[in-house]
């Protein structure tokens, strides 16, 4: 596997390894599709371009230095059309300067475009989450659904 070789990309991969190979290796859910690169003058720029993978979208994440000037961002992507629809639908995500904020906006975010609406059974009584008492055990976890799957 190619390894980043700049500070800022070198952190940003072990970030990405941390989030998402570690507490899932062996799935294979991310790709590095580009690493290196040049600028126009033909000189070198760190720039890494890394897909993740989960049951229904692809987020692309794309983080390049070019002599410090960093950027960092993400494009989330289905990973198959709608009914009817011959296209993959997608969003921008969070994108900014090449630092650690930006890319915990991008897993925010990465996680919220995971979550999916819980259907409640007609007359189950639903616990909003402003009546629930401040401790752990009375959360209702087993109401959150990852990935899209049931």
């Amino acid at each position: 596997m190619i390894k980043p070789h700049g500070i800022k990309i070198k952190e940003t991969w072990k970030r990405i390894e941390q989030a998402f190979m570690g507490h899932y290796a062996g799935k294979n859910c991310v790709e590095i599709v580009e690493h290196g690169g040049q600028n126009e003058e033909g000189g070198p720029v760190e720039k890494l371009v890394v897909h993740i993978y989960t049951a229904t979208n692809r987020y692309r994440i794309t983080a390049i230095d070019k002599q410090g000037l960093g950027y960092l961002g993400c494009i989330a992507t289905s990973r198959k059309p709608r009914a009817g629809e011959n296209w993959h639908r997608g969003s921008d995500l969070p994108d900014g300067e090449l630092y650690g904020g930006t890319f915990d906006k991008i897993i925010e975010a990465i996680a919220a475009y995971e979550l999916v609406k819980v259907h409640f059974r007609a007359g189950e009584q639903r616990t909003e989450p402003s009546t629930m008492d401040e401790s752990p055990d009375n959360l209702p976890r087993e109401r959150c659904k990852i990935g899209g799957t049931d």
